[in-house]
């Protein structure tokens, strides 16, 4: 078999050559990003019925953490401080007379 001795690409195919590329370097990017929490919103424990009332939310300045607060349980207040969209909180329960 005689290979040729020049490959002549024609510019459709040079064209369509970069459009993938630039397909599969922004599909990279998008998977690696973190992007997990805008497409899959709501991804929290179901309600189990006995306390279905929606949490009261702070919001802090820049720079410090949001949090959300509720009665969990008769006497007990829960609160989750968070930070932007990130995974992680920080979870306390403390007794509370009002919650009934």
């Amino acid at each position: 078999m005689h290979l040729p001795d020049t490959i002549t690409v024609t510019r459709r195919q040079y064209v369509t050559g970069i459009l993938c590329a630039l397909l599969l370097a922004v599909a990279a990017v998008l998977t690696s990003c973190g992007i997990g929490k805008a497409t899959e919103p709501f991804r929290d424990a179901p309600v189990s019925g006995q306390n279905d009332q929606p949490a009261a939310e702070v919001f802090m300045p820049d720079g410090f953490s949001n949090m959300a607060v509720k009665c969990v349980a008769p006497g007990f207040l829960g609160a989750s401080a968070y930070h932007g969209d990130g995974n992680r909180a920080a979870i306390a329960l403390v007794p509370d007379p009002r919650c009934k």
